[in-house]
C-alpha cells in the first residue's frame, strides 16, 4: 500500500512540475482596451503587444533565413494569426446585460467587421491592433462584462488597464 501512495505521489509531482514548465513557454500578449459609447453603437479598440520573445520564434516564416522577416514573411504571419483570431472570435467574450442578477437578457456579441492592423517594430515586438462595434448602446441599468481568454492555452493574455 505505502508504495502505491508513494508511486502516485511521484507522478502526481513530475506532472505538476511538467505543467508549471509548459506555462513558462507560453508567450504573453498584453492588452488594452479603449471602449467608446455612441449614440448608436459601442465600439471597440483593442491594442495586442506580442513579446520579442513570440516573435523570434517564428523562424519558420523566415524564408531567406536573413534574420528578420521581410514584408512577405511578415504578411505571411499576419495570415496566420488572423486565420486563429477569426476563428476563436479574437478570443474575446463580451455580454451585456441588465445590472439585475436574476434577468435572463443577457447578449453575447459576436465579433464581426473587424478593421485591423498589424506593426512590426524594431525592438523585436508585434503591436496587434484590431476595432469593431457593436450593435448594443451602453446605458445605465446594464453591466458589460469583456474577458480575453485562449481556451487552447496557446497565449498568456494580460490585461494592462
Amino acid at each position: 500500500m505505502f508504495l502505491r501512495i508513494l508511486f502516485f505521489i511521484t507522478v502526481s509531482m513530475n506532472s505538476l512540475f511538467g505543467c508549471a514548465l509548459c506555462q513558462i513557454n507560453i508567450p504573453n500578449i498584453h492588452i488594452n482596451t479603449t471602449i467608446t459609447a455612441e449614440d448608436n453603437k459601442t465600439d471597440f479598440t483593442v491594442r495586442w503587444k506580442f513579446q520579442k520573445k513570440f516573435i523570434s520564434s517564428l523562424t519558420m516564416y523566415d524564408d531567406n533565413n536573413n534574420g528578420k522577416f521581410d514584408k512577405n514573411e511578415q504578411q505571411d504571419i499576419i495570415d496566420a494569426l488572423e486565420s486563429y483570431f477569426k476563428k476563436v472570435n479574437y478570443l474575446t467574450s463580451i455580454i451585456y446585460t441588465k445590472r439585475d442578477i436574476k434577468s435572463n437578457d443577457k447578449m453575447i456579441e459576436q465579433i464581426k467587421n473587424v478593421s485591423s492592423e498589424y506593426k512590426f517594430k524594431k525592438d523585436g515586438t508585434v503591436i496587434y491592433k484590431f476595432h469593431f462595434s457593436t450593435k448594443f448602446i451602453i446605458k445605465n441599468g446594464y453591466k458589460l462584462y469583456i474577458k480575453f481568454d485562449d481556451k487552447d492555452y496557446n497565449f498568456n493574455l494580460i490585461l494592462k488597464d
